[in-house]
Parts: C-alpha cells; sequence; structure tokens
C-alpha cells in the first residue's frame, strides 16, 4: 500500500514536471526535485521491500514436513521442553476447538480443528447430576483398599506421601 502511494506520488511528480512550459524555469528546478525525491522514496520502498522478502524463510517442502511429525513427539516429550514451548505448539497446529454437551451421554464433546483442515473429536466424561470435586475417585479407593490389604497400621497413623517413611507400618506379607 505505501509503496502504491509512492508510486503514484512518483508519476503524479513526473507529469507535473512534463505539463510545466521549458521558460518557466525555477517552477521547473522545484518540479524536478520533487520528482526526484518521490523517485528515491519509491527505490527506498523497493528496496526495503526486497530485503525483507530475502529475510523471510522459504516454506519446508513436503519432506520437511513429514519428517516435523516426527520429531514433534520428541520435542514434546523432552524433558526440557515446558509447557510455554508446548502452548506454541499447539497455537501453531490448532485452528480452534468447539466445545459442545451431549447431555444423553453426560459427556463433554471437544471439536479440533487443526490447521490444514483435518477435524478430530475428542469426548470427556463430564460430571454426573449429584457429583462434585468432594467425591472421591473411584480410582483412589481402590487403591486405598488395595493398600489396607497390604499393610497395617498401629495407632492413629495418619496418611503420608509415598517418599515418606510410615513409621508405625508395618508390611503384611
Amino acid at each position: 500500500m505505501e509503496r502504491e502511494g509512492a508510486r503514484y506520488a512518483a508519476e503524479l511528480a513526473r507529469r507535473r514536471y512534463e505539463a510545466i512550459e521549458p521558460d518557466n524555469r525555477l517552477v521547473a528546478v522545484e518540479l524536478e526535485r520533487r520528482w526526484e525525491q518521490a523517485l528515491q522514496t519509491l527505490r527506498e520502498l523497493d528496496s526495503r521491500l526486497e530485503q525483507e522478502t530475502a529475510e523471510q524463510p522459504q516454506s519446508p517442502s513436503l519432506d520437511e514436513m513429514a519428517n516435523l511429525g516426527l520429531d514433534l513427539e520428541r520435542a514434546w516429550a523432552a524433558p526440557e521442553t515446558d509447557s510455554r514451548i508446548r502452548k506454541r505448539i499447539l497455537r501453531a497446529l490448532i485452528e480452534e476447538i468447539v466445545v459442545d454437551l451431549d447431555e444423553g451421554a453426560s459427556e463433554v464433546v471437544l471439536t479440533i480443528h487443526w490447521k490444514g483442515g483435518v477435524h478430530g473429536e475428542r469426548r470427556i466424561p463430564g460430571r454426573r447430576r449429584g457429583q462434585s470435586g468432594a467425591h472421591t475417585s473411584p480410582d483412589v479407593v481402590d487403591a486405598v483398599r488395595q493398600l489396607a490389604r497390604t499393610v497395617r497400621f498401629s495407632g492413629t497413623t495418619s496418611v503420608r506421601p509415598r517418599h515418606l517413611q510410615l513409621p508405625n507400618a508395618e508390611v503384611v506379607p
């Protein structure tokens, strides 16, 4: 847009210069100076455009894109990849996510629109009526029952994290 404006200004300055009578030297000199200034601005914009075009990275080839999919999993799982990088990867790959509720199945349906036109769907179990964050997951209840079968507690031992020693616990063979 800026380049088109500069080109128009240079063309307008040229027409004004050519329209002046040769006998009017002072006006001709001023119009020629304006024309040269407009041409210089146009040359600078063209030079800047060429430089910006040269600095832009080349689009990856089809083989590079195919190999990127293999490297993506490795980059995602790398220990030095933090959450900021993972978020940037997701933003680069996902166009939008549409969230819908399937009341009949009590599920949250996520429709993922990937860049490139592919769509995927994920279903996440929703909370059932009467459930809240205060309920203990059945997996946790099963783990506690398993622990109760293998460890005998004496006295009033409180539950501690796994990495701490349980002084009042004795493993049952």
